[in-house]
């Protein structure tokens, strides 16, 4: 980043950990640095942060997109931005202000749809998800990221309706956007994650892992985001009584997670133990009423 450019955010910076977006505007607008950039410029110097990738530079990024929009009130491209920009850090109704303001602007852009899906998707409003993801598609047919996104909202769907028959439907519908997504972009590693989170949730252990270990060969990170992922799903089988299935997850992640200091860890849901038979099995590990770990049946999940 450019050091003035820098200086000149660091000096806004209480105004934005409060949220006090207008007066950093306010305030930058006529900085020496600012005051000769239109609204284009703001954009493409606010996209130039996003690159990145740095979660420090959505900060930035979001101040410059609200000075493009001071400069031009109508200007899409900082609209949209703004809107996914402001997901990213959580500002959920700042969020949807914006991509339905650019929504007004263009109708029929696809990205904006997608966007706009992923807003609701995090409000837990998969109805309203799921119409834009669909929109999306109307929009452009061979998005794999709108059929990703789509898989990623039902999925969440399922969960919420986990004890219900809704549930089932979700996740089979998920897993047919998932294999979708595969089919028109083979190439995309998240692609592959979908489709091994959708047969998670499905009990299908062998294809979660299938999918996850294609996704690691095509260079995606095993020993975090996979892992992490894996730990996850155990708690999800766990909550859904499919003990079946968490022995076996726990069998292939071969105690890569068990780390007793660490609460968020499986080690706190299950332990391995061996029987007589020399066989490996996992007792299962849950809270009794008193909030004590103790061990369950790990047939029936009962608290012995």
């Amino acid at each position: 980043m450019d050091e003035t450019l820098k200086k000149a955010l660091e000096e806004v910076f209480p105004y934005i950990e409060k949220g006090n977006y207008k007066a950093a505007v306010d305030h930058l607008s006529l900085h020496s640095f600012f005051k000769p950039l239109n609204a284009d410029q703001c954009v493409e110097k606010a996209l130039e942060l996003l690159s990145t990738q740095e979660k420090e530079k959505l900060t930035w990024a979001a101040v410059l997109l609200h000075i493009a929009l001071k400069r031009r009130p109508h200007h899409f491209k900082a609209l949209y931005n703004l809107g996914v920009v402001m997901t990213e850090r959580g500002n959920i109704p700042h969020a949807l202000k914006s991509l339905k303001a650019a929504l007004q602007l263009n109708p029929t852009d696809c990205d904006t749809w997608i966007a706009l899906g992923n807003v609701y998707s995090d409000k837990s409003e998969y109805k309203e998800a799921e119409k834009a993801y669909l929109k999306a598609l109307e929009l452009n047919p061979k998005s794999a990221r709108a059929h990703r996104n789509l898989a990623l909202s039902l999925i969440r769907a399922a969960d919420v309706f986990r004890a219900h028959k809704k549930s089932e439907d979700y996740i089979k519908q998920a897993l047919s956007e998932a294999n979708q997504a595969i089919h028109l972009d083979p190439s995309d590693p998240d692609n592959y994650f979908m489709l091994a989170w959708a047969r998670g949730h499905a009990g299908d252990i062998g294809g979660f892992f299938d999918a996850q270990r294609h996704a690691v060969s095509m260079n995606w990170d095993l020993s975090g985001r996979a892992l992490d992922d894996a730990k996850r799903l155990v708690r999800i089988l766990f909550s859904a009584k499919n003990f079946e299935a968490v022995g076996q997850l726990l069998d292939k992640l071969d105690g890569r997670c068990e780390d007793p200091d660490d609460p968020e860890t499986v080690y706190n849901i299950a332990k391995r133990t061996v029987l007589k038979t020399g066989k490996v099995v996992y007792e299962i590990q849950r809270e009794d009423s008193k909030g004590n770990w103790v061990l369950a049946d790990s047939q029936t999940g009962e608290l012995n």
